[in-house]
C-alpha cells in the first residue's frame, strides 16, 4: 500500500507520515528530501524557491518511485507538498488500488485562533531554516489554494478547523487499518504452516472416521479446551514478537472465544510480516508466511500447549 501525505504548508504532513511509519514500520519517502538532494549534487538548476515549477520536476520521479513500488508489492508514505490536484491522471486502476491520499489544510478561522501555535511547532520533526515569510495572510492563501484545487479536482481534502491533535490521530489509525487490511490480504497469499491437533494430515481412506472424530470434539468440551490452547500459544508469542494493535491477553482470548461460535481471528505480526487466522469451528490455526525465528517459537510453544505444526497445503 502506498500512502500519499500532502497538503499546505506547516499543517503536519511530516508529523503525521512519521506517526504513520511508527505504527506500521513503513518507510517513507520525503519529497522535500529528495528535491534537496536534486538541488545540492547539481543534477537541476531549480531552487528551493522555485515552486512554481518543482512539482513539475518533481512529480514525475515521485510518480515513477511510486509505480516500482506498487509492482514490487512493497508500502511505502510519500509525504510533501509537491503533489499535482490530477495526480489519478498518471495511474491506472491497478495502481489506485494500492494508493491511498491524504490532503492537509488549515481553514481560516483555525489560523486566526492558532497562528502562533502553528509556527511554534513548524519545525517539531525537520528544521526549517528561515519561517519570516510565512505570516497570516500567506497561510490563508497557500491553505485556501490547496483546498480550492484539490477539491476542483473531486479529492477529499481533510480541513482542519478546530482539534488538530484529534484529527491526525484519527487519520492515522484510519491510514494504519487500511495497511494492516492490505498487509492481511497479500499474506493470504503467502506459504503457511497449520497449528494442529494432529500431527499430520488424515489419508482420504480415514475420512469417515476423522469426519465423526472433527464432529465429536467440535460438539463437545475439547473444542473449548482448544481454543483455550491456541490463545495461550497466541499471548505467549505476544511476549516476543508485536502483534498489531498491541492486544491484551485478555483481548487475545476474547478474540478467540468469539470463534467458537462466529466469525474468525486474525493476530496480524507486522514487524515479521507474519498472520495467524483462526476460524469459527476450525480445529487448527494457520500461521501464514512465518520466518525462520517466529515459525521455531511457535513450534515450541505449540508443542508446550500439546499440539503439532506442520507445512499446509493448499488445496
Amino acid at each position: 500500500m502506498i500512502t500519499i501525505i500532502t497538503g499546505a504548508s506547516h499543517t503536519g504532513k511530516t508529523f503525521l507520515a512519521q506517526k504513520i511509519m511508527e505504527r506500521c514500520s513503513v518507510p517513507y519517502l520525503s519529497i522535500d528530501h529528495l528535491k534537496m538532494g536534486l538541488i545540492r549534487s547539481g543534477q537541476t538548476d531549480l531552487t528551493a524557491e522555485d515552486d512554481d515549477v518543482l512539482t513539475d520536476f518533481l512529480w514525475p520521479i515521485v510518480r515513477e518511485i511510486i509505480k516500482t513500488a506498487i509492482e514490487n508489492k512493497q508500502n511505502l508514505i510519500v509525504e510533501g507538498c509537491y503533489v499535482p490536484a490530477n495526480w489519478r491522471n498518471d495511474f491506472n486502476e491497478l495502481y489506485l488500488n494500492e494508493i491511498q491520499f491524504v490532503c492537509l489544510a488549515f481553514s481560516e478561522m483555525y489560523i486566526d485562533a492558532n497562528y502562533d501555535k502553528i509556527i511554534a511547532h513548524a519545525s517539531d520533526i525537520e528544521s526549517r531554516l528561515d519561517d519570516r515569510d510565512c505570516t497570516i495572510d500567506s497561510l490563508k492563501k497557500d491553505n485556501n489554494e490547496v483546498i480550492n484545487k484539490f477539491s476542483a479536482c473531486s479529492e477529499v481534502v481533510t480541513i482542519i478547523d478546530d482539534d488538530y491533535e484529534n484529527t491526525i490521530m484519527n487519520l492515522v489509525k484510519m491510514t494504519v487499518n487500511q495497511n494492516s487490511e492490505n498487509q492481511i490480504e497479500c499474506l493470504l497469499e503467502k506459504p503457511f504452516w497449520v497449528v494442529d491437533f494432529l500431527p499430520e494430515r488424515v489419508s482420504a481412506e480415514r475420512a469417515k472416521q476423522y469426519f465423526a472424530v472433527e464432529d465429536f470434539c467440535c460438539n463437545s468440551q475439547y473444542i473449548n479446551q482448544l481454543y483455550q490452547r491456541f490463545a495461550y500459544l497466541v499471548t505467549k508469542l505476544s511476549c516476543y514478537f508485536d502483534i498489531f494493535g498491541n492486544p491484551s491477553p485478555k483481548e487475545i482470548f476474547d478474540n478467540i472465544n468469539i470463534c467458537l461460535s462466529k466469525g474468525y481471528a486474525n493476530f496480524l505480526f507486522p514487524d515479521n510480516d507474519t498472520l495467524i487466522t483462526l476460524n469459527s469451528g476450525d480445529l487448527y490455526m494457520t500461521v501464514y508466511n512465518p520466518n525462520g525465528r517466529f515459525l521455531e517459537m511457535v513450534q515450541s510453544l505449540a508443542m508446550a500447549e500439546g499440539l503439532f505444526v506442520r507445512r499446509g497445503e493448499k488445496l
